[in-house]
């Protein structure tokens, strides 16, 4: 049942509904589940784009790299190999182990993928457990051009960064209220008058997602802050290669 929860808790990021910049993306996602006994349980959703072409090839790639990374501690291999090989040797390592055999090992993901305009934002979420306190969660944004496939970074979706802080700082201080937070000087990291811009930025059918991750502004106990500022109050501030010119 606690696996469960997991996978449910990282779906619950996926949005409904659908944007008017929206256009086609083909895409599906493929799964790869291995359970060895109750210390392990590895449950992977990743997208992948279903189109041909450079777009597609460095998208997937991406994701797969992403995936691949998560293992990179506990996998014997090194080199180009599969991912279900990576996996298949990190179980057997494991399990050959007498020590590591009696270690929990939990690592599930979620993902999409989301066209707008020319950007495609991929989304990939990991619940990862090796033992020790908690596990991690890191929730992750992948903004591609849709002209050339090229990975873009948050400077390159934006012409002003400025406004757009501003606009976040008050957004992220509704985002609080709501959640009951009435003293972040004393919660965050940062003021909530000097917060940056998150690392992760991206798009989906609601608006731009802004999501702070774990120990990103505030302590694991506050978890991820995820909000969304809507495409009316932003696109304003989106730069030529957002809009393809």
């Amino acid at each position: 049942m606690k696996h469960v929860m997991i996978v449910l808790t990282l779906c619950m990021l996926v949005a409904c509904g659908r944007s008017q910049q929206e256009t086609s993306l083909a895409w599906k996602t493929d799964s790869l589940v291995r359970m060895s006994d109750s210390t392990l349980l590895i449950h992977m959703v990743y997208p992948v784009l279903t189109d041909t072409g450079a777009v597609a090839d460095s998208i997937n790639r991406t994701v797969m790299g992403v995936i691949r990374s998560s293992f990179d501690e506990q996998d014997s291999l090194r080199g180009d190999y599969t991912l279900d090989q990576s996996i298949d040797s990190m179980m057997a390592y494991k399990n050959n182990d007498e020590y590591l055999r009696k270690m929990p090992y939990t690592f599930v993901s979620e993902g999409t993928a989301f066209r707008y305009d020319n950007v495609v934002t991929v989304w990939i979420q990991r619940y990862i457990f090796t033992g020790g306190a908690h596990g991690m969660t890191p929730s992750e944004f992948f903004n591609f051009d849709y002209s050339n496939g090229r990975r873009l970074t948050n400077d390159q979706l934006f012409k002003d960064t400025a406004e757009l802080c501003k606009l976040n700082r008050k957004a992220f201080n509704l985002y609080l209220e709501g959640k009951g937070i009435t003293n972040p000087k004393q919660a965050l990291f940062v003021s909530p008058d000097e917060l940056p811009l998150p690392q992760n930025m991206g798009f989906d059918s609601v608006g731009l997602v802004m999501i702070y991750n774990q120990y990103e502004i505030a302590p694991y106990s506050f978890g991820l802050f995820v909000y969304s500022l809507p495409y009316d109050h932003v696109k304003s501030m989106f730069s030529d290669v957002v809009k393809g010119k």
